[in-house]
């Protein structure tokens, strides 16, 4: 019970720079930050100021935490005075065992320490760590040490902590590294903690010049290393051999299957989705500077010389991206035209061509201030009939900030889960159609060309369903050719499951997109101009002969109010 009144407090108290044991916050969030400064240090390369991280090793740390620090420390965090004796009460309380061959000993009651696998001591832990930090925090604001920054504008990173491993950054001089060894003086002399300068290291931006990193070494007492190595588990730096740099997760997978490490590597979908909704995380405020610093995720590219992490969190870019809808509340924060926020599972995108001065014109424009409603005179101005009811039955809730949410979950909260499973649907299809291909016409596909084949469906779907409203009406519907496709189903949809993406969605090189479809041989009427997309249905059939080994298929296309549009049939 004490714990989980303790918990919801933690995330207050608790600076940004601890990971662990913190609701709302990830193991992933200090490694993302601690590869980014890596990859930051390992590039710089000129510059008068060189950069300095050391990677700090404690000894015994919750055997060795005082208990008149611990009290301190929650007196000065502000907690009431009877919580703290409750929560000293249960640590001071402790008394241990020992049988001396054969018989019990004489109970040994300790004078300092956590009792390790209490749920309680993790957070006292941390609170005690937040000591050190406040240590490194003071003297960074009197301009003693500097945090690293990966970007012009970004937030200065002095320390990151996840309980008790530790990095710090700072300016690669002497005075500097005198100052991070007066912090950790006095931290150990107040808490009780020891550092094992033995195992810990420092590494340094490749700009700082010999004689100033074996002077800091000797300062601090630790070794020199080319990078901090792995922190929590992971690299802190991936260049271009990733073998090498991953091979340990081989080896570690091997001794244990079930070690968590393999767990983060397919967390890149889930990371995405924080840095879209959790803007004011650290790891989020760090990513924007140096990678979108003039939007919003949403708009984010791969950008220069990026870190391996930013490549790994950019391929599921669009897959996170291609599930989310805007709630609108106030509508301050939605853009009419560039986000997605219209209740239409296939298609949430306002569909009548944006006016040019009305770009980046958002939802509160809509919105009568004074009845809380939509302005009908506006949206009557502004938008064609078809967006008009469409936009009037999202409800408007003015005392409430916009927000993402995931359409695929009940909760609107992505999910590793709900990521694989809108991949699943198209990898299942066309590993069907690659069977069919072997046992009717002696054509097996490689495994990788066809996971090619299915990510271009659902990048040709999504683009055809999340394109933007301009190019909708700069481009309408024209009667078939033989040379078109049509635009691929969503994953799932049992409608439609008969085409591959158009040529262009293939990468170069791949001989995939020569494939030959049957062409349709019908009428397709043309849509006015700015009419927008509507849904249709396609409807298919295929049979089978046991006597010739033969097999035929067949589609016919109905547009959304039923009438006939395009049809053809052919041996398969």
């Amino acid at each position: 019970m004490i714990t989980q009144r303790m918990k919801p407090l933690m995330e207050n108290i608790i600076s940004n720079s601890q990971s662990a044991f913190i609701p709302d916050r990830l193991i992933t969030n200090n490694i993302l930050v601690a590869t980014e400064v890596g990859h930051y240090l390992n590039r710089k390369q000129c510059g008068a100021v060189g950069w300095g991280a050391l990677k700090l090793d404690m000894a015994k740390a919750y055997d060795r935490m005082e208990w008149p620090f611990l009290r301190g420390m929650l007196i000065t965090l502000g907690f009431n005075d009877r919580w703290i004796d409750l929560i000293m009460l249960c640590v001071t309380t402790v008394s241990y065992n020992f049988m001396i061959n054969g018989s019990r000993n004489t109970p040994i009651t300790p004078t300092r320490g956590l009792r390790q696998g209490d749920p309680l001591s993790p957070y006292l832990f941390i609170i005690c760590a937040e000591g050190l930090s406040v240590l490194l925090q003071r003297a960074q604001d009197k301009g003693l040490i500097h945090g690293c920054r990966v970007a012009r504008g970004a937030p200065p990173i002095s320390h990151l902590f996840f309980a008790d491993d530790s990095l710090l950054f700072f300016r690669a001089n002497m005075q500097e590294a005198s100052e991070i060894k007066n912090c950790l003086l006095l931290y150990e002399s107040l808490s009780g903690q020891k550092v094992n300068y033995h195992k810990s290291s420092i590494c340094y931006s490749r700009n700082t010049g010999q004689y100033d990193k074996d002077m800091e070494a000797q300062i601090l007492g630790v070794t020199q290393a080319p990078n901090f190595g792995k922190y929590l588990g992971l690299p802190s730096f991936v260049g271009r051999n990733k073998k090498a740099a991953f091979a340990y997760i081989e080896d570690r997978i091997r001794q244990r299957i079930g070690s968590w490490n393999k767990k983060l590597l397919s967390q890149a979908g889930k990371q995405a989705w924080r840095l879209l909704t959790n803007t004011d995380s650290l790891v989020a405020k760090v990513y924007k500077v140096r990678y979108y610093p003039r939007g919003s995720f949403l708009e984010a590219t791969m950008g220069n010389n990026p870190s391996f992490c930013w490549r790994s969190i950019m391929a599921a870019k669009d897959l996170v991206c291609g599930g989310i809808r805007r709630r609108i509340g106030n509508g301050k924060s939605t853009l009419i035209w560039e986000h997605p926020w219209l209740q239409d599972e296939l298609d949430p995108m306002i569909h009548t061509e944006m006016p040019q001065q009305l770009s980046g014109t958002r939802v509160v424009g809509l919105i009568d201030q004074d009845t809380e409603t939509w302005d009908p005179h506006i949206l009557a101005d502004i938008f064609q009939s078809s967006d008009i009811p469409r936009i009037q039955k999202i409800p408007v809730a003015p005392d409430y900030d916009d927000i993402w949410y995931w359409y695929d979950d009940p909760n609107g909260i992505y999910s590793v889960k709900s990521g694989y499973r809108r991949i699943v649907a198209a990898i299942l299809y066309h590993i069907w159609r690659t069977r069919n291909g072997a046992v009717w016409d002696a054509c097996l596909l490689r495994p990788t060309k066809v996971l090619t084949i299915a990510m271009a469906t659902m990048k040709a779907w999504k683009e055809f369903h999340h394109r933007a409203p301009s190019r909708l009406a700069a481009q309408p519907a024209t009667a078939a050719s033989p040379n078109t496709t049509a635009e691929p189903p969503p994953p799932g949809d049992d409608t439609a499951d008969i085409d591959l993406p158009p040529p262009h969605a293939y990468p170069p090189g791949d001989d995939t997109a020569n494939v030959e479809l049957p062409p349709p041989h019908a009428y397709q009427p043309e849509l006015p101009h700015g009419a927008g997309v509507r849904p249709v249905k396609c409807y298919v059939d295929a049979s089978y002969n046991h006597g010739t080994n033969a097999a035929t298929i067949g589609a016919v296309l109905f547009d959304a109010d039923g009438n006939y549009m395009s049809a053809f049939s052919a041996p398969y």
